[in-house]
């Protein structure tokens, strides 16, 4: 297999633009004409009438046609693993060309799904961290000198065409950061949607990305996507280009284990030759951050909002003095806010607030956990006696009607056989769940969804207070729970039917110990992989559990449940959830 995580195909680079060959068929009245073009070269389409208005292309999410001063329609075509259709249509949304998009054989490896982006971009664009007049943009250039800085220009317009550009500026990719692109883009307006580009010093641009500020004050809806466990070795990233392909979502919050380190033995899906060896150093962990980025609907997902991710025990080293070199590549490979300290690049908890509607708290129970005692106990804090401080502080100062906090692994209590999880859940840390809990409740601090990641599996759970002296807890009408809790299923590695190898027997005996032994949990889903989407307004926050197949490419996508949970509430609703639940099985 090429090695993917470097290499660029020749006709990417060459520096001029090379107008592919096309043949067009089917030009009588009546029929579509059809256009062959092969991917990354620049296709011209006959000219058209400028007058009606702007062009779009579907097929792949973000791509836009240039129209020339002839009329003549200009676009790079992408790159794709396999053939590609699209279709251009006219303002009217009249089908006016087919144009099939061929695969380079020299540049794709059609059997993991994988394949650059075009050109000296080829690890794609992001935007992270939003704020309201403020977001994160980053990219790579792949640099003709390891060892020299490439310039490159940013623009970002309100257009998808870019015929208006709000502000533009030039940013450098340097050896030291991997010629990763890292530029926090100020002075634009809240709650809008804005389009980005990169261009190198040869005139190449990159993909095209949409990104959006979060909303001033007066917020009536926030939509968020919810995402964790990404494995490239363990299935197809389809929930990726599912995410990709909506226009409807704000933010994604990805809850770690974005990468993984090892593979495993059970989930032979993407296995490259050579296996992938575990990274041990800086560098192994940036080859495994470009490794990742040559699969196209990670880097859709990534091109299509901002996101706000948090790391994971398979993203780093957590065990070693400088994380392994994890936390340095991770930083650079993605749009994230630059550490308050730079001597402290491994504090990564931090908010982001979407107006008076939410604030979305990332909580890291990674790195932090065991730097104290929870306060009357023998036990290590899961959070850390400073990161505590920050989290209950940035919850009593909060005015907005609701808070998103996110957490990598599980907060709700796991009886029965899926207590086996263990330690990959706060169940190991029972007095930082108890202090926490008892914090909720004490202070009268309603209105908390956490969202968590990690075990694979799709939980929604009430959170009942854990203390001994608090009231009981009633499954029916939600008493004694201090808040919800949202854990969608995971966007590739293993589930409950991998790790017992498919016996469905099994699967169906933890089932049904699940539900049986956790009358808190409000839905459960131990096999489905995906992703969660949580629509948030004054009144309700509604969560939907999509799910898509993992073993092969695939356009489908199911919704697996629907969960509410209203204001003042601290409980999803049952009669939604039973219902969502029947209707997904």
């Amino acid at each position: 297999m090429m090695n993917l995580q470097v290499r660029v195909p020749a006709l990417l680079a060459l520096t001029a633009v090379i107008a592919s060959p096309f043949s067009t068929s089917g030009c009588e009245e009546g029929v579509i004409p059809v256009t062959q073009a092969v991917m990354c070269a620049e296709v011209v389409l006959p000219a058209v009438n400028v007058s009606r208005g702007p062009f779009t292309l579907r097929g792949v999410p973000l791509l836009q046609p240039d129209v020339d001063d002839d009329g003549l329609v200009r676009f790079r075509a992408p790159a794709v693993v396999r053939e590609t259709e699209l279709t251009l249509h006219s303002a009217s949304g009249a089908l006016l060309q087919r144009i099939l998009v061929s695969p380079d054989p020299d540049a794709v490896d059609e059997r993991l799904g994988l394949v650059p982006a075009c050109g000296a971009f080829a690890h794609g664009v992001a935007s992270g961290d939003p704020g309201p007049g403020h977001v994160h943009l980053w990219t790579r250039v792949t640099p003709e000198s390891a060892a020299e800085a490439e310039s490159v220009r940013w623009e970002v317009a309100l257009t998808p065409d870019f015929a208006s550009v709000v502000t533009e500026g030039d940013a450098d990719a340097t050896p030291a950061g991997d010629h990763t692109v890292h530029v926090r883009v100020g002075g634009l307006e809240a709650g809008t949607t804005y389009y980005y580009r990169f261009t190198n010093r040869m005139g190449e641009r990159s993909e095209l990305g949409r990104t959006r500020t979060t909303p001033g004050p007066d917020a009536e809806r926030v939509r968020l996507a919810v995402v964790s466990c990404s494995s490239i070795y363990s299935g197809y990233f389809n929930a990726y280009r599912r995410i990709a392909e909506r226009d409807d979502v704000d933010a994604l919050i990805h809850l770690g284990d974005y990468l993984y380190d090892f593979v495993d033995n059970e989930e032979r899906v993407r296995v490259p030759t050579p296996e992938p060896l575990v990274p041990e150093d800086v560098q192994g962990w940036r080859e495994r951050h470009a490794y990742y980025l040559s699969d196209p609907d990670l880097r859709a997902a990534r091109a299509a909002m901002p996101w706000v991710m948090i790391w994971d025990n398979h993203d780093l080293e957590q065990r070693a003095a400088d994380f392994g070199g994890g936390v340095q590549a991770y930083r650079e490979w993605n749009a994230l806010t630059p550490p308050a300290n730079p001597e402290a690049p491994e504090i990564a908890y931090r908010t982001v607030r979407f107006g008076g509607l939410l604030d979305v708290i990332i909580t890291d129970v990674l790195l932090h956990r065991g730097e104290s005692l929870v306060p009357g106990s023998e036990e290590p804090s899961i959070l850390g006696a400073t990161q505590y401080a920050w989290l209950t502080g940035e919850i009593e100062a909060s005015s907005a009607a609701w808070r998103v906090i996110g957490s990598q692994r599980i907060v709700a209590p796991i009886e029965g056989a899926l207590g086996l999880l263990g330690g990959s859940t706060w169940d190991a840390y029972e007095a930082s769940r108890a202090q926490l809990f008892g914090f909720l409740a004490d202070g009268g601090h309603s209105d908390n969804l956490f969202i968590s990641g990690d075990a694979h599996i799709t939980v929604a759970s009430d959170l009942p207070d854990p203390r001994e002296d608090a009231p009981g807890y009633d499954v029916l009408t939600g008493a004694g729970s201090v808040a919800v809790e949202l854990m969608p299923g995971s966007v590739s590695r293993g589930n409950v039917d991998e790790s017992v190898n498919g016996s469905q027997l099994l699967v169906d005996a933890l089932d049904r110990s699940a539900r049986e032994s956790n009358p808190q949990f409000a839905f459960v889903d131990l096999v489905r992989h995906g992703y969660g989407l949580v629509e948030i307004d004054a009144q309700r926050i509604v969560a939907e559990l999509w799910y898509s197949p993992i073993l092969e490419p695939s356009t489908e996508e199911e919704l697996g449940g629907t969960l509410v949970v209203g204001r003042g509430e601290n409980h999803w609703r049952r009669a939604a959830a039973d219902a969502a639940a029947r209707e997904g099985r």
